[in-house]
């Protein structure tokens, strides 16, 4: 099994992230299908948006959860990013779906951000609208708040779903076991390592050994063991994705990371400019607080880390 190349956000270095335009871009270069993000507006419209705030892909300050959807589509969320995306549009959840359901094999991992009032209706919304898309045998439901996909699994059995982990307390003290059980859910993937298990014992102890077999039993575990690959710079080679990279962050322009003084968690990552160059490289990294990017003034302090 070849894992699916997912575009993350769409293909979001090619047109402005989670829109249409993003989403159509990603098929036609040849990506599996699509990574988006859902969120509520004020009057409880379902909107495809990353962050709670509008400042970076618009030109006004808001924030998504304060607006209504018709404020929302009154505004240009494609200029900033080329301005042969000039007027292009948030996309309603509704939207996004039927346009992925036209594209022939588009796969969707939805992810659900948590409303700021805790809206009992918004997983109710969300499961509606995929009922109605008629998308759920190509759609993988994915959150880092776990409730949120209790919730989903208890309005819709049949659909699947997705534990995001990354940087949540789960995801350092619990084998992925317990949180299945304490969602609720079930390791899709138990039969299926089970036989691999049993074809795997009944093989030489050398076989499959050679890494340009093709068919070897060790590519084969790995392969049944990945299906989703999600992806920002889907169709680009190592070489090309090197070369992004280095045009977004250039290696003579130093970035450290310090610990921000900011009371809250929720502070998005803000860019400072050093008083001084003398700052450390990277900074201790503490797992409790946000971060703040801080870029070197004056002579650049070498890339490193002081502590983990």
């Amino acid at each position: 099994m070849i894992p699916q190349i997912i575009a993350h956000r769409g293909a979001s270095y090619l047109a402005p992230e989670n829109t249409l335009a993003a989403f159509r871009k990603a098929m036609e270069i040849g990506a599996d299908g699509v990574e988006m993000d859902v969120q509520k507006t004020l009057d409880g419209g379902l909107v495809i948006h990353h962050d709670y705030i509008i400042d970076l892909h618009t030109d006004i300050s808001g924030r998504i959860y304060d607006m209504t959807e018709g404020e929302l589509k009154d505004l240009d969320f494609g200029s900033w990013k080329d301005a042969a995306y000039k007027d292009e549009k948030i996309a309603t959840l509704a939207e996004a779906l039927a346009l992925c359901r036209s594209m022939e094999g588009c796969a969707v991992q939805l992810e659900m951000k948590s409303t700021m009032d805790n809206d009992p209706a918004f997983v109710s919304g969300v499961v509606d609208a995929i009922r109605a898309a008629d998308i759920a045998d190509r759609l993988v439901l994915i959150s880092f708040n776990h409730d949120l996909l209790r919730q989903a699994k208890a309005l819709m059995p049949e659909l699947r779903v997705g534990v995001l982990l990354y940087g949540a307390f789960e995801s350092m003290v619990l084998p992925p076991p317990v949180i299945w059980k304490d969602l609720g859910l079930v390791n899709g993937m138990e039969d299926e390592e089970a036989a691999l298990d049993e074809e795997l014992a009944a093989l030489p102890v050398d076989a499959g050994m050679d890494p340009d077999e093709e068919n070897g039993w060790m590519t084969r575990w790995v392969n049944d063991k990945v299906s989703m690959l999600r992806a920002n710079f889907p169709g680009e080679s190592l070489q090309a994705v090197a070369k992004h990279l280095a045009t977004r962050w250039p290696m003579s322009k130093a970035w450290t990371l310090r610990r921000s003084t900011s009371a809250a968690n929720t502070t998005p990552l803000t860019a400072t400019q050093a008083s001084s160059p003398s700052c450390r490289p990277w900074g201790s990294r503490w797992p409790c607080g946000p971060w703040t990017r801080k870029r070197l003034s004056g002579a650049c302090c070498p890339w490193g880390r002081t502590a983990w």
